[in-house]
């Protein structure tokens, strides 16, 4: 219980796993900025459950929690921002080298020194930076659900996300679309695409479509790192996507359970990933992705001396993979594994990078994998075996330099 005096201040006790949970939670959409709610978390205290919320330029994320207890002579409604970094490390420091099962309740004192706020924690009672942070005016009352459109099971939701994410990328700076994914509803199916040029992750859900179906069908990108990690707090059977058009575009929500992400449309131009889509020619390989994955590791372990690329050759019935050693080529033996290929006149070598060719199979995810391979400038592509999957890779080849003297034969 609380020990704190009827009439000093207010002070509200959530359990420490609810806590964390919740913290680890909105971590996505906690800035770097030090000014307004950049790097704060926003604790808004009701009578029975405490909303904790971040946001950033373009998201904002929200928990709910039970609140376990309260402190005599409490306000009604309680607000703080705390920043969110130190507020994290307090609570580490407070729990270091105490056993899981034998941590305390996590109370949380809003106002109760005229200093600033303190955290109470496994014995510890420690003041929290969060009085130098503005809280902003729009932060005073809670934001009105938007009108849910569509809802869908958790676990595809879940599932089609995380590979839509899996295939963007944030390592481009001049090419800031390339971390977006597609969230594309039309009426009974929802569809998440990501795409950072090479690959392309495009899978299709059932969807409930509830309200004005005038709205669709509804394209809009929204940050996919950001969706995926909020998606992986999810616990609930089903979530709802809310639409509204806002000042500055589209806005969406998607809610499960007491997990909640609303998050604007990032606009921009994004390129065309139909030529993932599009087999480049008639050459067609199936092997088990599995076993495929595991020696493109291996080659690509062996070769790291030299490099990461890989020598993958397809002929009629076999696939193999050697790492790419210059100086020792020929002395190199690789395991053979089984292939049905259709379209090859003969053997057909391409170099690649190893580790990227291992995790475009590896991420494909179905028992087997098809490869459509090419060489020179085109690109290879892979993709699942039926309709387990809806990964695509596309994979350019390397250059180098058994390339130019003619090493690599022409598929049919």
């Amino acid at each position: 219980m609380l020990d704190l005096e009827e009439g000093r201040g207010s002070a509200i006790e959530l359990p420490y796993l609810t806590a964390t949970a919740a913290l680890a939670a909105v971590a996505p959409a906690v800035g770097d900025d030090s000014a307004d709610m950049g790097r704060g978390v926003l604790f808004a205290a009701g009578k029975r459950a405490c909303v904790i919320s971040a946001e950033n330029a373009t998201s904002t994320i929200t928990v709910r929690a039970p609140i376990a207890a309260r402190s005599r002579g409490s306000a009604d409604e309680l607000r703080l921002l705390f920043d969110y970094p130190f507020l994290k490390g307090a609570i580490a420091a407070a729990v270091k080298g105490t056993h899981a099962q034998k941590r305390g309740p996590f109370v949380v004192a809003l106002g109760l020194e005229p200093d600033g706020p303190l955290l109470t924690l496994n014995g510890w009672t420690v003041p929290v930076v969060g009085s130098e942070l503005q809280l902003p005016a729009d932060a005073q009352e809670p934001e009105e659900p938007l009108p849910v459109v569509a809802d869908v099971a958790c676990a595809d939701f879940m599932a089609a996300v995380t590979r839509a994410a899996a295939a963007t990328t944030t390592k481009v700076a001049t090419m800031p679309h390339l971390r977006c994914v597609l969230v594309e509803l039309t009426d009974g199916w929802i569809t998440f695409a990501g795409s950072d040029r090479f690959r392309l992750a495009a899978e299709r859900v059932r969807a409930t479509c509830v309200g004005d179906a005038r709205r669709l069908p509804l394209k809009v990108f929204v940050d996919g790192a950001t969706l995926a990690a909020v998606a992986k707090q999810f616990a609930a059977e089903r979530v709802t996507i809310g639409w509204a058009q806002g000042p500055m575009g589209v806005v969406l929500s998607f809610t499960c359970g007491d997990v909640s992400l609303r998050t604007r449309e990032l606009k921009g131009t994004f390129f065309d990933v139909r030529g993932l889509v599009t087999a480049p020619g008639t050459a067609r390989v199936r092997v088990d992705r599995g076993l495929l994955a595991q020696v493109a590791q291996c080659a690509a372990a062996f070769g790291s001396t030299e490099g990461r690329d890989v020598i993958v050759t397809f002929d009629r019935e076999t696939v193999t993979v050697r790492p790419a050693l210059r100086a020792r080529l020929a002395a190199v033996s690789a395991p053979v594994l089984r292939a049905e290929t259709r379209g090859l006149a003969g053997p057909l070598e391409v170099w690649f990078d190893g580790p990227r060719f291992a995790a475009a199979v590896e991420a494909v995810g179905t028992d087997k994998v098809v490869l459509y391979p090419a060489a020179g400038p085109t690109r290879t592509i892979v993709t699942a075996d039926g309709d387990g999957s809806a990964v695509r890779c596309a994979l350019s080849p390397r250059r180098s330099r058994q390339e130019t003297t003619g090493a690599v034969a022409s598929a049919a």
